[in-house]
Formats: C-alpha cells, sequence, structure tokens
C-alpha cells in the first residue's frame, strides 16, 4: 500500500533533521551536566559525580571517549559491588 503526501526523499529528510537535532541536543545537556558535575564536586548541595556520570551517559551515544569512560565506571562499580 502507498501512502499519500510526502515523497518518501522528504520524509527522510525530516527525520535525519529530527536525528541532528537530537545529536545536539544530547551534546548540549551532556556537556551541561558534566560542567554542572564540576562545580557540584566543590559545592554541597550538589551531587557533581551523579551529574558527571550522567553528562557521560548522554554523551557516550555520539562520543567514543565518553562511551569509554562510561564502561571504566561500570566496570569500576561492578567491582565494587563484588
Amino acid at each position: 500500500m502507498i501512502k499519500e503526501g510526502r515523497p518518501n526523499g522528504a520524509l527522510q529528510e525530516k527525520q535525519q533533521k529530527r536525528g541532528q537535532w537530537k545529536k545536539w541536543v544530547r551534546l548540549i545537556g551532556g556537556w551541561g551536566l558534566i560542567l554542572g558535575g564540576l562545580v557540584g564536586l566543590f559545592l554541597p548541595f550538589l551531587q557533581g559525580i551523579a551529574l558527571i556520570v550522567a553528562g557521560l551517559a548522554l554523551l557516550s551515544r555520539d562520543a567514543p571517549w565518553a562511551r569509554r569512560c562510561m564502561e571504566r565506571i561500570k566496570a569500576w562499580a561492578r567491582k565494587l559491588k563484588g
């Protein structure tokens, strides 16, 4: 069955633009959380480590270095767990 409306190329272009938006939101949000986490390391009312880990989790989808950091954190957490 053929759907009426936009041609297939226009739909793919819209999906690519949406994907780019999501990537930028993840990058900005991830770096914002990391910066907030760094500030939180020195301020008693912010959970610095938690914010840094959340920022790395967001960035890990797009940045290989963040993915490696998350793998190290997961391995460290497994060792702590026993």
